[in-house]
């Protein structure tokens, strides 16, 4: 049964025999869960709003590397600026790991966005990005 996981790739390979990512599992957090945690976190003081109403609770850095089905969606629904929302392609989305840093204004933003990973038999099966403000 898939499974989605939130979170950051850190880094793309593609020197096997199909590619692989190195992800780090973090949660994403809206309305009053966002607002508990960052409290506990100490990252907002007691009643202080969590900007955004989001907070990215992120306490283990460890990476765990997935394999990257080849026929892997990419898609943007939940990141209407990535691509005006519309899918993407497997390809460009694994180079854009060896980029500098992009914007809003690039097709895809590589190590330097979050991300929704569906996860089917311990492969990654689709990906989508997350917009954050």
């Amino acid at each position: 049964m898939p499974a989605e996981h939130f979170g950051y790739i850190r880094s793309i390979s593609t020197a096997g025999p199909a590619a692989t990512l190195a992800f780090d599992e973090a949660e994403f957090l809206t309305g009053k869960a966002a607002q508990k945690a960052a409290e506990a976190d100490g990252a907002v003081e007691p009643g202080e709003h969590v900007p955004n109403d989001y907070y990215i609770r992120n306490p283990d850095t460890t990476t765990r590397t997935l394999r990257i089905a080849n026929d892997a969606q990419i898609t943007a629904k939940r990141c209407e600026l990535c691509r005006h929302g519309r899918d993407g392609q497997l390809g460009p989305f694994l180079a854009s790991f060896m980029q500098g840093r992009q914007t809003y204004a690039d097709p895809y933003r590589g190590r330097y966005s979050q991300y929704w990973l569906t996860i089917e038999d311990g492969e990654v099966v689709a990906i989508d990005e997350q917009y954050v403000p």
